[in-house]
């Protein structure tokens, strides 16, 4: 009885040290219809080097999620949030002094705790109880909007996504519509600056 006891604990242990699902690159399609402006101009994104490609998103009481190609799935979210409005949508390493310029100065996934659940297990004593987590993407940006080489204004905020769930093989779609809120938001922000 003592060896299945302890062998419960060592199973609970390796599942709540387990990583989340790792994210690979990804294509969303931010829905944008009723904003949808032509700006006749050009769009040149550009991401600070401070943004990286790989990255792990760690929040305390949760597990980590490594995120792989996150700039290029970043990239071509925006490339499809814009390509109607734009003539041309173009990635670069620095803005462009003819069109408009949307320069990314800061871009932090996070987890948000939305609820939480109690699971209670056991019996005759050993009685172990653990909480999870109805997890919702958190996305913080900062960026510079730029037309023909002038300021124009700064974009920010944090945005949540729509989906979220408690059971850790949904988190990568969870995270994803987190991005695809983001570029939405980015856009309605965008062309209220128009």
């Amino acid at each position: 009885m003592k060896f299945i006891n302890i062998f419960c604990v060592l199973i609970l242990l390796f599942f709540n040290c387990c990583k989340l699902p790792t994210v690979g690159y990804f294509i969303t399609q931010p829905f944008i219809k009723a904003y949808e402006t032509k700006f006749d101009n050009n769009m040149t994104i550009v991401f600070d080097e401070t943004i990286s490609d790989t990255l792990i998103i760690k929040s305390p009481g949760i597990k980590k999620m490594t995120i792989l190609s996150f700039r290029h799935s970043i990239e071509d979210a925006l490339k499809n949030t814009f390509k109607n409005s734009c003539i041309e949508v173009m990635i670069s390493n620095s803005f462009n002094k003819k069109g408009f310029s949307l320069v990314f100065v800061k871009l932090k996934p996070d987890w948000n705790k939305k609820s939480s659940k109690t699971i209670v297990s056991g019996g005759a004593g050993n009685v172990r109880s653990s909480t999870i987590y109805e997890l919702e993407t958190k996305i913080s940006y900062e960026a510079i909007l730029y037309l023909d080489g002038r300021k124009l204004s700064v974009l920010d905020g944090i945005v949540f996504s729509e989906k979220s769930s408690f059971k850790p093989r949904e988190t990568p779609d969870v995270f994803k519509d987190g991005i695809k809120k983001m570029c939405e938001d980015v856009y309605k922000k965008t062309v209220i600056l128009k």
